[in-house]
Formats: C-alpha cells, structure tokens, sequence
C-alpha cells in the first residue's frame, strides 16, 4: 500500500530529493494460509488507518511548510479526503455490526 510512501513524503519532502532508482528490487513473502493472509491484511489495514490519522494530525505542518500554496492546496484537499474516508470507515464498521447483530436481545 501507498501509506508509507505518503508518510515518508510527508515528513521529509523539504528535505531530501526523491529519485526512481531502476535497478531496485522489492520481495514479498506470500502468505502461504489463511490465517497469514489475514493477519497481513490487518497490519496493512492498520498501518493505512494510523498514516491517515498522523496526516490528519499533523496538517498544521504541512501547512506551515515552505511549499508552493497550489501544493498545499492539493494536500488539503487529500487532508480532507482522509478525514471523511475515516469517518466513513468508522459508521461502515458499526452498521457492520448492527446489520449482523441478533436480534434476540
């Protein structure tokens, strides 16, 4: 997921020059069962839900970075993306619950 990616911009965009480096290489271990197939997909879950939450905490920096105010323009849009994509995670997760609870209290 992109998640990393974002926060590694985030923090150290002013500071350090990004480059594609063509002869990088990335290796994955496949899960090779269900139950490592899920816990994966609860660390990404999870590692996406904090990156959003730290760029939704610290807006105020970004905003006070030396960027161009088109720049900031975009990453407040995304600021405000974030915060509506969790609120909306948040009410998804309990009518989960609520859709599957029973009814037999």
């Amino acid at each position: 997921m992109a998640s990393p990616f974002f926060l590694l911009c985030l923090d150290h965009i002013a500071y350090r020059v990004l480059r594609y480096v063509k002869s990088a290489v990335a290796e994955t271990d496949v899960p090779e069962g269900l139950p490592e197939f899920i816990n994966q997909r609860r660390r990404w879950l999870n590692g996406s839900f904090f990156a959003a939450a730290y760029a939704i905490a610290h807006v105020g920096q970004m905003l006070s970075s030396g960027h161009t105010v088109s720049r900031k323009f975009v990453l407040l849009i995304q600021t405000i993306y974030n915060v509506i994509n969790l609120i909306a995670s948040w009410f998804a997760i309990v009518s989960v619950i609520l859709v599957n609870a029973d009814d037999s209290f």
